[in-house]
């Protein structure tokens, strides 16, 4: 028997979080008829959830960590679905924001002068070995 929508957001709140408390409440009754209703009555939830990953996280910090879950989530989903294959992004540096104007990449340090890489540039080396890696690329192979 498949899954409702309540019981998989239990699933994937606990997988996610690994919450101390979790309440996942239908409201789809007090909704029915309204905007959003689609008559499947799963549409509305209220979800009280308490974990320790977010202690000491103000109310948009613990909003971004359940989106940024969802998005991973269904990025991964989609990659399946039509099939590309998900690798980690860049971060914002200010490495990146200094070379890219320029028409330089992390490649480019030596050519500009840089003698020693300082703790930004090393891990923004890093972010780019993980991408190229995770592309899994014919014919190319990535220095660890």
């Amino acid at each position: 028997m498949a899954e409702t929508v309540q019981q998989e957001m239990e699933r994937l709140l606990t997988e996610a979080f690994s919450p101390t408390r979790l309440e996942v409440i239908n409201d789809s009754a007090k909704h029915s008829g309204h905007m959003g209703d689609d008559g499947s009555g799963e549409s509305h939830f209220t979800v009280a959830i308490e974990a320790p990953a977010f202690a000491d996280k103000s109310r948009v910090e613990r909003q971004r960590m359940v989106n940024k879950e969802k998005m991973e989530r269904a990025i991964n989903m989609l990659s399946k679905r039509i099939g590309f294959r998900v690798a980690p992004g860049f971060s914002e540096r200010v490495i990146f924001r200094e070379l890219f104007p320029r028409g330089l990449t992390l490649l480019d340090l030596k050519d500009v002068g840089v003698k020693q890489l300082n703790i930004s540039n090393i891990a923004a080396r890093q972010e780019l070995r993980d991408m190229m890696k995770a592309l899994e690329l014919p014919e190319v192979e990535i220095d660890i």
